[in-house]
């Protein structure tokens, strides 16, 4: 037996033809794939360095690519993140080898994800029982 699959259609004014419903997106997401060892190395630093990797992860995957990516303060605003916990938060990623970083004088620092081998001059954490 056949089987039938409910398309649903609105009626688009502008165009005077039906159309399929599409859902606008009104929150930020992220677009992966994201490294877990990536978010893990920046867990484990202090302070807003999680928060700010996952912005510039968000920023990365609006633009589609992980490089030259710029960081306005008003930007991390929206997340909390005060312009002087921004800078401590980039060098803490910078330490750990998970960014680099350009900085221009009157200008938001661009960053540039680091992802792969041989990244971080940390050792991994290691658990004993």
């Amino acid at each position: 037996m056949d089987t039938v699959k409910e398309v649903r259609l609105t009626w688009d004014k502008e165009t005077g033809k039906y159309s399929r419903r599409r859902k606008a997106t009104t929150t930020a997401f992220l677009r992966g794939p994201v490294p877990m060892d990536w978010l893990a190395a920046a867990a484990a630093l202090r302070g807003s360095a999680l928060l700010l990797g996952t912005v510039l992860w968000h920023i990365a995957g609006m633009q589609g690519t992980r490089r030259d990516l710029p960081v306005s303060t008003e930007r991390l605003e929206q997340f909390g993140v005060s312009r002087h916990a921004k800078f401590r938060a980039l060098r803490s990623l910078v330490d750990a080898g998970l960014v680099t970083v350009q900085h221009k004088r009157g200008r938001s620092p661009r960053v540039t994800l680091v992802v792969g081998k041989g990244k971080g001059r940390r050792k991994p954490t290691t658990f004993s029982q």
